[in-house]
């Protein structure tokens, strides 16, 4: 993480998701692995940390990357989205694009903001399975 706190699965936490085109600057490019495509998520969004494997057994180095899903105001009736119905962590409603699920480095997460309910984090996880067919 870059700044403050452990995160552990089913935390929400701030992350920068990369540059949405055309938000750089006018003239400046952003460098190509850092941009978001197509229906990627992109910017400074809230994410559920779905796991965070730092490492397996004494010894191993650590990965220091987290397994987001991330956030987002807008509504959608896709199977694959998932309410967030937890006022005490987010101020509004918010979504999980569980079909938008990502490995980011811990670079790219800022603070943490709370823990998911249980309940939440277990609709989110099913949803996964589907997802990925797991």
């Amino acid at each position: 993480m870059s700044q403050t706190g452990q995160i552990d699965a089913g935390d929400i936490a701030w992350a920068d998701l990369g540059k949405i085109p055309g938000d750089e600057p006018s003239g400046e490019c952003a460098h190509a692995t850092d941009k978001v495509m197509g229906h990627e998520q992109g910017g400074r969004r809230p994410c559920i940390v779905i796991s965070s494997p730092v490492k397996r057994k004494s010894g191993d180095e650590p990965l220091e990357i987290a397994i987001v899903v991330p956030l987002t105001a807008t509504k959608r009736t896709w199977w694959t989205v998932v309410e967030v119905e937890d006022p005490t962590v987010l101020n509004k409603e918010s979504y999980a694009l569980c079909h938008n699920v990502r490995a980011i480095s811990f670079e790219r997460v800022e603070r943490k903001v709370g823990p998911l309910t249980q309940k939440l984090f277990t609709k989110v996880r099913l949803i996964l399975r589907e997802v990925l067919e797991l």
